[in-house]
């Protein structure tokens, strides 16, 4: 068998399950990421599994630096781990008043 370079994995295609906007997270079932166009029911749709993005966050959190963040299934970022999908990392604090944070993704 030979070796094929496929791509880099930054980005990934998938069928939209519904309406969804460009640079609101993807929650899949067990990996997330954030879409990097507009789209409706159906559409095929480009999704970034790795880069540094602004996104929604749940307010009343306080992040640090490096903590580990995960999607809610409502598409928000959030620090509690529970039954949410790994998302990313916090580039950079957050306090808890923000409602939007920078989060490297490495879905």
């Amino acid at each position: 068998m030979t070796n094929k370079y496929i791509g880099s994995g930054d980005k990934q295609s998938i069928v939209a399950a519904g309406s969804v906007t460009q640079g609101s997270i993807y929650v899949g079932t067990s990996r997330s990421g954030v879409y990097l166009e507009t789209a409706t029911t159906g559409d095929l749709v480009a999704v970034a599994l790795r880069g540094v993005f602004t996104l929604a966050k749940t307010t009343g959190q306080a992040w640090t630096n490096g903590q580990a963040i995960y999607a809610t299934s409502a598409g928000v970022a959030t620090s509690t781990v529970g039954s949410n999908i790994p998302l990313g990392y916090a580039w950079g604090a957050a306090a808890s008043g923000d409602t939007t944070a920078a989060v490297d993704v490495r879905s």
